[in-house]
């Protein structure tokens, strides 16, 4: 009679004892798809973090091949382009008259668009240019092709027409500039720039170097 009267708590107690064991061993099943579900999303989370920094390596070592070749190109074209230099030339000594003459030391033909010959006068104490100097530009278009060595003459020009009293005896300072403007083979614009004062003891142009420009 006692063994009959327990069986039910027998029973009860290992229906009890094996629901507890299936829920862990479901929560730890679960437990353990959750983690591999975690280190899937973690490994590919680490492959696309590697993946954007090859990325970013890749796009530096672009980035730096695109730099050296425009570098190597613009090298190529710089030393391959054309140069024009110019001058004012006085046509014979102790005269006034002078040519505009330009010349190309470049390794190409230049194409000349336009030159501008300017002209201004200032006090004999101004030592220096101010910005926007020019006085009297004139500018003149053209279309004039200059091959590897060879010079031309844009302008031929009177400066005692330009010459004011105060100018020849030194109380005041005459300036004489020109720029020339050209295109190289590449298409590329460029620019000389050259600057020139009237000299009374010497009675002719002088280059004034520190306002020479070479674009």
């Amino acid at each position: 009679r006692v063994l009959f009267r327990s069986m039910p708590n027998t029973i009860e107690n290992g229906l009890i004892v094996f629901s507890t064991a299936v829920i862990a061993v479901m929560a730890v099943a679960q437990t353990l798809i959750f983690w591999r579900q975690w280190k899937a999303m973690r490994d590919q989370l680490n492959a696309m973090q590697g993946q954007l920094r090859e990325m970013e390596t890749t796009s530096r070592q672009l980035d730096k091949l695109i730099k050296q070749a425009k570098e190597n190109t613009e090298a190529d074209q710089s030393a391959a382009r054309a140069r024009i230099d110019f001058a004012f030339i006085i046509t014979r000594p102790g005269g006034f008259h002078y040519r505009f003459a330009i010349a190309n030391h470049g390794k190409s033909l230049a194409i000349v668009t336009s030159f501008t010959f300017t002209r201004a006068s200032f006090a004999k104490e101004v030592t220096e240019l101010p910005d926007n100097w020019q006085q009297h530009p004139e500018r003149h278009n053209v279309n004039n092709v200059v091959s590897t060595g060879d010079s031309a003459d844009l302008l031929l020009f009177d400066i005692s027409i330009y010459l004011s009293n105060e100018e020849r005896t030194g109380e005041k300072t005459a300036i004489f500039a020109g720029a020339v403007e050209y295109l190289d083979i590449f298409g590329k614009p460029h620019e000389t720039e050259s600057v020139y004062s009237y000299k009374p003891s010497a009675g002719s142009l002088e280059n004034l170097p520190r306002y020479n420009r070479y674009t």
